[in-house]
C-alpha cells in the first residue's frame, strides 16, 4: 500500500512529456491502446510512491536520480520521505544526458 504521506508530483517538463506520448499513442495504435498505455504508466507512477527505491539509480544525469523503465519509456524521478517527483518520461530510445533534466531542476 502506498504511503499515504508521500505525494507524487509530475514537474512541467514530465507532464509534457506524458501528455505528448499520450497523444502519438493515439495517433499510432488507436485510443484503446493509448488507455492501455496511460494506466500502465500510471500504475508504475504509482507503484513508485510505496518502493521509491525500485527504479535504477542515476546519479550521472541529475543529483539523487533514478530511472524505472515502464513498457516503452523510462520513468526519471527522485524521491524523499515526502514525496515522488517525477521529472521526466522519455522513450526507451532517446539518448539522455544531464542537460535533458536541466530545466526540470530548476
Amino acid at each position: 500500500m502506498p504511503d499515504p504521506e508521500r505525494k507524487l508530483v509530475i514537474n512541467e517538463l514530465a507532464q509534457n512529456d506524458y501528455l505528448e506520448l499520450l497523444k502519438q499513442s493515439v495517433r499510432r495504435w488507436g485510443r484503446e491502446q493509448a488507455a492501455q498505455y496511460k494506466e500502465s504508466l500510471d500504475a508504475a507512477m504509482n507503484r513508485l510512491l510505496e518502493y521509491p527505491d525500485l527504479g535504477r539509480s542515476a546519479p550521472e544525469l541529475f543529483d539523487g536520480g533514478h530511472r524505472l523503465p515502464a513498457r516503452r519509456h523510462v520513468i526519471y524521478y527522485t524521491f524523499s520521505e515526502d514525496a515522488v517527483i517525477i521529472h521526466r518520461i522519455l522513450h526507451e530510445r532517446r539518448h539522455v544526458s544531464a542537460v535533458t533534466f536541466l530545466e526540470s531542476r530548476e
